[in-house]
């Protein structure tokens, strides 16, 4: 517009490109309506103004902005800049990452929803969004602030489909009716999805035809609005729908679907939608898109070998830079040579025999030259590698030269790409990747794979492991077994830590700091399917789900459910498998497969088993040993049917890891841990002595409680224990 307001920058930016509609819910709805009657005067328009507002009405509106007390003026200027930065760029995101939870926030009739629903563009959604739930818009402005400017993510991404073979692939209307349906739900968009087959033969490097599937995917953006310049030179939106364009490339061959499109969120959506409406199947958590690289080929030594250039059709490849570090990180030698330079003679000489890239801790980053011809001319490719996982090809521009780049550092062995394992592979991984799946965190020590004799190497090779940066900190155990964390420091040329105990500095290996993040989807994927045997896979695996139902084994004329469950020595997820597994209201008795050593014997109507008790192996491949399995079965079923009296079973008594299970005839068996273990026992003692109330002070003596439901989560105590009847203090179990 051609005044300015300059106190009320936002307010007026506000004014000139929000809908109508919002200006007048922010100026005369915030605050209850606070600021309404200095907007009284204004004629608002009585439906939505779309193309075309006459820049006359927002110069009034700004106007009376300009005329307020700078009290009301302030505080509306900065709502509108919270507003408008939501409105725009990676803002728009982040209100859509929030959309979902509005409905938390409306009234009985989805007044909310489906106000937000009927705006126009961005600016009248964020302003519904910080007029009718501000906590929501909260959650949305910390969502934009931890990504500005992070994460916008490459156009591509690849998924594995979890079947053993697609090669009988055939696209039907019907298939393509129900995909453009799917996808309509699962992207909510405004309006049918569009989607076009190609069908075309590629020709393989050895000279083989295979076919690949392309499927072009269109529908309408949400509607969204651009200035345009009027002839005085001010400015009115004109809204409109942007096409949303994707496109999935699917070959039957490598089981392999790739979806490239700008949105990140979507390109998830849109492969699951096809490999469940086209192929009838689920797509696998394999990281198919990570790439490994290993820089520790470089500890012996900078050069690379050349005879791969002429194979390759290169000139020349070199290391021409290099970064080293002692075992104190906060210092390093870099050493940068020339293209034509043989590194190793440079470091040598420079930095004689005995040298810092023999003897490095840390070899942090490595510059190599690719040097080609192309269109008669000498092209340069340096290609840059750094800790913990990093490599600069992804942001070249030419496609050509990012293949070149990945095809020699893959021929080098410096990367390599995720592949699936052979069957004798993952047997060996096996017992690791238990420990993994048993595991909480989504990181795990370097130095405590080594502890597990794990092949490190082979983990990364098939997609479990992704490096991540150095730990500032090592775990050591105290003498009566409790960790310690200590925080690691440099001193001189060494990393050390100073004990609380006994006060004294210990040296630490650097290799203790190194560490990866598991790949905990793809673990759980792997540690299921070989798990299964004789078994069917009964549901979709969820990585963090506390039970996985595995599916039946046949006893005699019986189908017996095997689930697995993990982390059973702790009380959410014990509490959390427990109401899980009475919610499957299965007939008869089943089984709970588990890596925690230290379990209680029962969940539910269901025998505990420990893994380490039945797993074998059958023609290299795991799988579980049917006959054990159905005798640990027989056996702890007899034991919980035999019981004809009330009992409490331990099965471990350490400090802090207790563990029992509580039998009463005609109930099934209820596991416990911890302090649980205690409340019960004080209750079957009481009853065993025909004085079966407790009273709270007795319960809970030296322990914080006052309270079962402080001991216990879910509502499965209550079937167990309470008031007697008729009172409403002390405690007895119902028998």
């Amino acid at each position: 517009m051609i005044k300015t307001y300059k106190n009320i920058p936002s307010l007026h930016r506000f004014v000139e490109v929000a809908p109508v509609e919002a200006i007048r819910k922010l100026l005369t709805e915030h605050g209850n309506g606070q600021n309404a009657q200095a907007f009284a005067s204004v004629e608002w328009p009585d439906g939505p103004a779309l193309n075309g507002v006459n820049k006359d009405f927002r110069f009034e509106v700004l106007d009376i902005c300009v005329g307020l007390d700078v009290k009301v003026s302030a505080p509306l200027d900065g709502h509108a800049r919270r507003i408008i930065t939501l409105s725009e760029g990676k803002g728009v995101e982040a209100i859509q990452s929030v959309r979902d939870n509005l409905y938390l926030h409306d009234d009985d009739q989805q007044s909310a929803v489906t106000e937000y629903d009927a705006q126009q563009d961005h600016f009248g959604r964020a302003t519904v969004i910080y007029l009718r739930a501000p906590a929501l818009f909260d959650d949305a402005e910390k969502y934009f602030y931890a990504e500005h400017h992070r994460n916008y993510g490459k156009l591509y991404e690849a998924f594995d489909l979890d079947c053993d073979d697609v090669s009988g692939f055939e696209w039907t209307e019907e298939k393509r009716v129900r995909l453009e349906t799917v996808l309509q739900e699962r992207l909510g968009t405004n309006g049918r999805c569009l989607v076009q087959y190609l069908p075309f033969d590629q020709k393989q490097a050895n000279g083989d035809v295979v076919p690949v599937h392309l499927f072009l995917i269109r529908h309408a953006g949400e509607m969204n609005s651009i200035q345009q310049v009027c002839e005085d030179l001010s400015t009115a939106p004109i809204y409109y729908r942007p096409p949303v364009e994707a496109t999935l490339l699917f070959q039957p061959d490598k089981k392999s679907v790739e979806v490239f499109s700008e949105q990140e969120s979507s390109r998830f959506l849109i492969a699951s939608s096809f490999a469940e409406t086209g192929v009838n199947t689920d797509l696998s958590g394999r990281p198919v898109s990570m790439r490994q690289y290993n820089l520790r080929r470089f500890y012996r030594s900078l050069s690379l070998p050349q005879e791969p250039v002429a194979d390759l059709d290169l000139i020349d490849v070199r290391v021409v830079e290099a970064e080293a570090r002692p075992q104190n990180f906060k210092r390093r030698v870099s050493l940068k040579v020339d293209k034509n330079d043989d590194i190793d003679e440079a470091a040598k000489d420079t930095l004689g025999d005995n040298h810092i890239f023999k003897s490095a801790s840390l070899i942090s980053r490595v510059v190599i030259n690719v040097r080609f011809m192309k269109e008669n001319k000498e092209i340069n490719l340096p290609i840059t590698l750094s800790t913990p996982n990093r490599c600069n090809l992804g942001s070249r521009r030419d496609p050509n030269e990012r293949e070149l780049g990945f095809g020699v550092l893959e021929r080098y062995g410096i990367m390599k790409r995720v592949v699936p394992l052979s069957a004798s592979e993952e047997a060996n991984l096996f017992d690791t990747l238990l420990k993994l799946y048993e595991a909480e965190d989504r990181e795990v020590r370097r130095s405590v794979l080594e502890q597990w004799g794990a092949d490190i190497e082979m983990l990364r090779a098939g997609g479990f492991l992704k490096p991540m940066g150095r730990a500032t900190d090592v775990t050591r155990l105290r003498d009566d077994g409790t960790t310690m964390h200590l925080s690691v420091w440099a001193k001189g040329a060494i990393l050390v830590a100073d004990d609380p105990v006994t006060h004294q500095t210990i040296e630490i290996d650097p290799v203790e700091l190194e560490r990866f993040e598991v790949m905990r989807g793809w673990v759980a994927e792997r540690v299921v399917k070989g798990l299964r045997g004789a078994m069917q896979i009964g549901q979709r695996i969820k990585a963090d789900a506390a039970v996985t139902k595995l599916g039946a084994l046949v006893v005699g004329d019986e189908d017996v459910a095997v689930f697995l469950a993990r982390r059973l020595n702790r009380l959410d997820t014990l509490a959390e498998a427990d109401a899980y597994l009475r919610g499957e209201r299965q007939v008869g008795y089943g089984i709970v497969l588990t890596a925690t050593e230290f379990s209680p014997q029962y969940l539910g109507a269901n025998v505990v088993v420990w893994l380490g008790d039945v797993l074998g192996t059958n023609a290299g491949e795991i799988a579980i040993d049917k006959d054990r399995l159905i005798r640990a079965l027989s056996d702890g079923k007899q034991r919980a049917l035999a019981a004809t009296t009330v009992d409490l079973i331990i099965h471990n008594d350490l400090i802090n890891q207790e563990s029992a299970t509580l039998i009463i005839p005609g109930k099934a068996p209820w596991p416990l841990l911890g302090k649980q273990v205690t409340i019960l026992d004080r209750l079957v003692k009481a009853h065993k002595s025909n004085n079966p109330v407790l009273q709270n002070k007795a319960l809970f003596e030296g322990m914080s409680y006052n309270h079962p439901a402080q001991a216990f989560q879910g509502e499965t105590w209550k079937s167990y224990l309470g008031h007697p009847p008729n009172k409403t203090r002390g405690w007895t179990l119902f028998v």
